[in-house]
């Protein structure tokens, strides 16, 4: 008995997903304005943190926008662009708000940088943060690390090392490109407790598809001032 020349049609694999639209999930008429950055938050252990972001092991990095966790033990960063900022936070405490914000030191009033100026006698009223817009190795959009207070150190360290890194690719005749940085995390005592700080740490050059990807970044996000009045910040009452 001859054989069937009679072939089979194989049947598509189930897991094949079907195309989606173009547009799909997308807004329609989004504008440049639309667009802000999130910032990234270290999580204390405090009971603001949990009614603020839901309750996380201490240590862990979350989104400050919706509170998701986010793994970047480890992970390379490539600093895009850096600037300080000035805030005055409300009389209320810890989640009330802002007074002021400025990125122009002269515009904040004498008074308030006058130490002991700050809640109980602490520090200054208006409190000196260090920004750094960074791209993390594998993540497609960047975020804001934001160091304040007794980390205010570790965001002013990524200025010197990128500052040395220019100096010497300069005087080589080389192109100038950022470094690559992971963040440690050290545990630091004060009198009102501990506080876990954030550390920058040199780790060598960034691939150039990274590098490529954070200068597309900062070509798109233009003027900082515009990444200020958009990104959402609070006073934890931390000292940090």
């Amino acid at each position: 008995m001859a054989k069937s020349n009679i072939v089979k049609k194989e049947e598509a694999p189930s897991d094949l997903a079907a195309p989606m639209p173009s547009g799909f999930g997308a807004m329609m008429n989004a504008e440049q304005e639309d667009f802000s950055l999130d910032r990234l938050s270290l999580i204390q252990g405090t009971q603001m943190e949990r009614e603020m972001h839901g309750d996380h092991d201490r240590g862990t990095w979350v989104f400050a926008s919706t509170g998701g966790a986010v793994d970047i033990e480890g992970v390379k960063f490539v600093p895009i662009m850096g600037y300080n900022e000035w805030i005055k936070y409300a009389d209320g405490g810890a989640g009330s708000g802002i007074e002021y914000r400025t990125m122009n030191k002269t515009d904040v009033p004498a008074e308030d940088l006058s130490w002991g100026s700050g809640k109980k006698g602490v520090g200054t009223a208006a409190v000196k943060h260090v920004n750094w817009v960074v791209l993390f190795e594998g993540h497609q959009i960047p975020v804001i690390l934001s160091f304040k207070k007794t980390s205010i150190k570790s965001g002013q360290a990524i200025m010197r090392l990128e500052a040395s890194r220019q100096a010497m690719a300069s005087a080589k005749g080389e192109a100038v490109t950022p470094g690559a940085y992971i963040l440690d995390i050290r545990d630091k005592k004060f009198a009102e407790g501990s506080a876990l700080i954030p550390v920058p740490r040199p780790a060598g050059d960034a691939e150039d598809a990274h590098i490529q990807s954070a200068a597309a970044w900062y070509e798109r996000l233009g003027d900082p001032t515009q990444l200020v009045a958009k990104s959402d910040v609070e006073d934890d009452g931390l000292p940090i």
